[in-house]
Formats: structure tokens, C-alpha cells, sequence
């Protein structure tokens, strides 16, 4: 089946892009807010992220896909923390949860991975130089590549999740 032509996933692909904008729209609010509090102490950073280059070889997803995800919550939790605002920290907490299966998914398609990686390395970067325009740069980009990819993913996602994407 067409993917594109997929009734039950058009209104999922709808929810996602719309969790996207909402958690790019904290984030870059957060650190237009406070970069200079942003500290990566206590965040472990996964092993993959330790030695990523653009243009590593990349291992078996099962090898770093979910420690990758969950680093990414922490990281959002941490950068929304910036914002001294409880409510966007709870809608940052909400998103993880929404989007949990996505950005592993996301992380199952090679090429996906590897701009994942790239980016992720460029925001981290970025927030420990303190550079807002770069980190603001990493996050709208990772927004555009997850549009790009919402089609593709949101028919693989399971029904319970599906249904509060």
C-alpha cells in the first residue's frame, strides 16, 4: 500500500509534524532564553556520540538506537529546563513519550542515523560553545529531516502509540 495513500497513517504523519513544531518551538525559545545556564553535566553521553565523525561507519541500529533516543530526551528535558517554565517542561516530557517510537525508528534508516548522529554531535557542540545561532541551526534542521521521514514512518508505528503521536 501506498503510504502516502494511507488513511490510518495521514492523521498519525498530521500529529507528529505537529509534536515537532511544538518541541522545536520550546527548545529554540529555551535557548534564546537562557544557553548561557545549559550544562552537560550528569548527561552521559552515548558511546556512539563519543567517536561520531561525519562519515563513520555506522553500527547495527540495535547497537545504539535506543541509548541515541533516550540521550535525546535528556538532552530536550535539559534544554527546556532553561526556560524557568514547568509547563514547557511537562510538554517537553509529553513529546519524549509521544515520539519515543519515531526517533527510533528514525534510527533504523541508515542515511536517517547518520544525520541524526551529525546533527546531534552539531547541537551538543553548539550548546557547550554557547553558540545559540548553531544550536538553533541544529534543531530546525532535525525538524525538517523528521518531516521528510513522517510519511515513510508513521505506518510503521504501532497502533498505541499511533494513536497519541
Amino acid at each position: 500500500m501506498n503510504r502516502e495513500s494511507d488513511p490510518m497513517s495521514r492523521p498519525v504523519a498530521n500529529s507528529l509534524r505537529d509534536e515537532f513544531g511544538m518541541a522545536r518551538a520550546i527548545l529554540e525559545y529555551s535557548l534564546r532564553e537562557n544557553i548561557a545556564g545549559f550544562t552537560l553535566s550528569g548527561l552521559k553521553i552515548p558511546r556512539i556520540l563519543q567517536t561520531w565523525r561525519p562519515g563513520s561507519e555506522l553500527p547495527p541500529a540495535d547497537e545504539f538506537a535506543l541509548e541515541v533516543a533516550i540521550y535525546q530526551e535528556h538532552l530536550g528535558d535539559r534544554i527546556a529546563a532553561l526556560s524557568c517554565n514547568r509547563k514547557m517542561l511537562q510538554e517537553i516530557w509529553r513529546f519524549n513519550e509521544a515520539t519515543r517510537e519515531f526517533r527510533e525508528l528514525e534510527l533504523t534508516i541508515p542515511e536517517a542515523a547518520r544525520e541524526v548522529l551529525d546533527q546531534l554531535a552539531n547541537l551538543v557542540n553548539a550548546l557547550f560553545d554557547q553558540d545559540r545561532s548553531a544550536a538553533i541551526r541544529s534543531l530546525a534542521h532535525c525538524q525538517n529531516r523528521r518531516y521528510d521521514l513522517v510519511e515513510e514512518i508513521a505506518h510503521k508505528l504501532s497502533p498505541p502509540e499511533a494513536m497519541h503521536a
